[in-house]
């Protein structure tokens, strides 16, 4: 025991590995009119293309409440958002540089910039609310048996935690492709 911490960049890569480039949006709010992946494909090292029509079922990141889409398919809401494209490379250098040169046409969107812009527009996360009610409120307020009311506005400023490597994994297959091993920064 060494005490030193063991990230996924630190595995040994076998031989023959494929690295997935992500084509991430350069748009905060916009609607994408079309993608030209004409420059991977021509690009040495380039092996496929996964695209959100390559995912079955849902698309969507969702154990138990609906998540965001896998892959972006009409509209993003952040740069650098879910991957529009995800690339395999023979090298992971040529990958980067060439995902980051993909040509994507977006109509821009009004931007939100506020919590309240985005209640306003309906545009914080959909799958989110819940309303917790125990017995009759309504009843409740129009009678005299609320001792007190008290009504008010909380904001609350969340932040997300800072990762102490980047999101990555790594996979390969074993027993003659029967099986896989994965080794992943997750949580």
């Amino acid at each position: 025991v060494t005490g030193e911490a063991e990230y996924t960049d630190d595995t040994p890569i076998p031989t023959n590995t494929l690295h997935a480039a992500l084509v991430l949006s350069k748009k905060a709010h916009a609607r994408i009119l079309s993608i030209d992946d004409s420059l991977a494909k021509s690009s040495p090292g380039f092996t496929g293309l996964f695209l959100s029509k390559d995912v079955p079922g849902s698309n969507r990141t969702e154990p138990v409440i609906p998540g965001e889409k896998i892959f972006a398919t009409d509209v993003v809401t952040c740069v650098g958002q879910v991957p529009l494209r995800l690339i395999p490379f023979t090298d992971d250098i040529i990958g980067i540089v060439v995902a980051d040169k993909i040509y994507i046409e977006y109509s821009e969107l009004p931007a939100i910039l506020s919590m309240e812009e985005a209640v306003k527009t309906g545009s914080f996360h959909p799958n989110t609310k819940r309303c917790l009610v125990k017995g009759n409120v309504e009843q409740c307020f129009m009678s005299d048996g609320c001792e007190r009311i008290i009504s008010g506005e909380v904001k609350v400023a969340g932040q997300e935690h800072f990762y102490m490597e980047p999101q990555c994994t790594l996979v390969w297959p074993v027993d003659s492709g029967n099986e896989i091993h994965m080794v992943s920064s997750t949580q």
